[in-house]
């Protein structure tokens, strides 16, 4: 059964863009100027209920919106006295011919055009079109303003003679405390039918929060279609009449909490079609990170607040192994924010101009989520491609755009960057680890003895097979695997565990130290090979916690 979303007069998602709207309309309509406003949005339905709120509270103004398949005039009707969109003119040709019907409209009016500037971009090469948007502009009928409403994927380059004209307003997604605010009043506007005022009450505030949470990084009226499909089984039960689903609030948040876990379901599949994002469940804060941790748990007022005390996130320099994603996955729980793989090398596009969109709606959509722990692996391989010869720039643009949101966003979120090794992008890999982007840079070896006699340990348990002496066995071996990254010793178990249960006995020191030994030649190769970046890392980095490498050090090894 599907469910008519409630009707709400017009819910202002962001406070800051609706105000920074209704000043240039009231300006442009004033002025005796013609104006054009590019308006990028996500939202082009909320924008266009934004403009319809300003019509109705403006009875000097006219609001029209022009399309090729139609021209519409919003309005009340003087005998049903509702507002709607009534036909003013029939189908058009071309957008050079739209516009040019705008000089009929009566002023002070403002003009409403969906997805149509790209029709009058430069490259598009439709002079008529950009003689009629001049004229219009130009025109001694003054007070007229042009709306452009365009979504991120689809912003042209503005049109070089008509640039001086245009305004442009980006609108940013809505953020978590104007979604609690949506999500409040759908709530109690979609259940005040059915649910006793004192239970509704309680309800809306027992699930505001984790309704705004599941929503965070959406439109408004992506938000409000998906909260509606997701409450629709209850609906659907509350319709028939089946009182026990309302009675009190152990039947009905039950119920709310299944339409949460729809709603988180859906956003996680949107974010890693769309934007290469990937929702993380929470893991175990990997052994050996004192250091590390204990900067942590010192700074974890500084998360997920705004202002220039904010913690913006840490970068983590180490070779494989040694612990990084595992240390991502444990910081949200750690901090108590949810955590997201932010995969940027996969917003890479073919198309010309696709990559940078998909780069400036990531940014958007993850300041849109905060507060939040953003998860950026391998930096890196991000960072050192040079594009190809016939890319016109796009890496290096995107490059560019990637380090100033590092820099310069305000967004509460927390980031986690890692890298194996930033040698190679020389000055931008220096650049990395100095204050500004990252509050502080961490250098993460293989784990020092202590470390590695408690992960054997660890793992030796969770081994699934019978072991001789599990705490001898596992101080012996960490003697003896000082090039050994915390992976190795996990894979080491592993193989053990495996087989011993083959052979159908208990797992000895022998097993594991054979093992072992058929591991050291590629171990061994590995720390060879990060040599030159250890020495890197002890220049512009602080250790995460002890390492092997203090035990080489000592011992006279390099």
């Amino acid at each position: 059964m599907s469910h008519a979303a409630p009707q709400l007069d017009c819910f202002e998602c962001s406070a800051e863009a609706q105000s920074r709207l209704g000043t240039l309309l009231q300006v442009a309509v004033r002025a005796n100027v013609n104006r054009a406003l590019a308006i990028v949005t996500e939202d082009v339905a909320l924008e266009l209920r934004h403009l319809m709120a300003f019509r109705r509270a403006n009875d000097g103004v006219f609001l029209f919106r022009f399309a090729l398949s139609g021209r519409h005039e919003y309005r009340c009707d003087k005998r049903t006295h509702r507002w709607e969109w009534s036909p003013c003119g029939g189908a058009s040709a071309s957008v050079g011919e739209l516009l040019g019907l705008t000089l009929d409209a009566a002023v002070p009016a403002i003009c409403v055009f969906e997805s149509l500037l790209g029709d009058l971009s430069d490259q598009r090469r439709d002079l008529a079109a950009q003689h009629n948007l001049m004229e219009v502009l130009q025109s001694e009928r003054a007070k007229r303003v042009l709306v452009f409403l365009e979504t991120p994927q689809s912003i042209p380059e503005l049109p070089g003679l008509s640039r001086p004209f245009f305004e442009r307003l980006s609108v940013p997604l809505p953020g978590r405390s104007d979604l609690r605010r949506f999500a409040r009043e759908e709530l109690a506007a979609t259940l005040a039918s059915f649910v006793r005022t004192d239970l509704l009450l309680h309800t809306v505030d027992a699930m505001t929060d984790k309704v705004a949470d599941a929503l965070v990084g959406t439109t408004v009226t992506q938000s409000r279609n998906r909260l509606l499909d997701a409450l629709d089984p209850l609906l659907t039960i509350l319709e028939e009449g089946d009182v026990t689903a309302c009675r009190d609030s152990d039947s009905l948040i039950p119920a709310l909490e299944t339409a949460v876990r729809t709603l988180v379901r859906l956003k996680s599949e949107r974010l890693a079609e769309e934007l290469s994002m990937c929702l993380l469940e929470g893991g175990e804060f990997p052994i050996g990170l004192d250091s590390l941790r204990a900067y942590l748990e010192i700074n974890r007022s500084r998360v997920g607040v705004e202002g220039p005390d904010r913690l913006k996130g840490v970068l983590c320099v180490g070779p494989p192994g040694t612990g990084k994603t595992q240390f991502a996955k444990a910081v949200g729980g750690l901090l108590g924010v949810p955590t997201i793989d932010f995969r940027i090398s996969s917003l890479m596009n073919q198309y010309l101009g696709a990559t940078e969109q998909r780069f400036d709606r990531a940014f958007s959509c993850a300041d849109a989520l905060a507060p939040a722990c953003l998860f950026l692996d391998e930096i890196e391989k991000t960072l050192a491609g040079q594009g190809a010869e016939n890319d016109g720039g796009t890496m290096m643009r995107c490059k560019g755009r990637m380090l100033t949101w590092l820099s310069e966003s305000v967004a509460p979120n927390f980031i986690v960057a890692t890298a194996n090794d930033l040698r190679h992008l020389g000055d931008v890999g220096a650049a990395l680890t100095r204050s500004g982007r990252f509050d502080k840079s961490f250098y993460l070896g293989n784990p020092a003895f202590e470390a590695r006699r408690q992960i054997l340990r660890l793992y030796l348990g969770r081994s699934g097979a019978d072991v001789d002496d599990p705490e001898g066995i596992a101080g012996a071996v960490a003697e003896q695997t000082r090039h050994f990254s915390g992976a190795d010793l996990r894979a080491a178990v592993n193989e053990a565990a495996a087989l011993a249960r083959y052979a159908r006995r208990r797992m000895t020191l022998d097993d594991l130290e054979d093992v072992v030994e058929t591991f050291k030649p590629r171990a061994r190769a590995v720390w060879e090979q990060f040599a030159p970046m250890r020495e890197w890392a002890r220049a512009n980095c602080v250790p995460a916690g002890p390492c092997s490498d203090d035990e080489e050090r000592r011992s006279g090894w390099r």
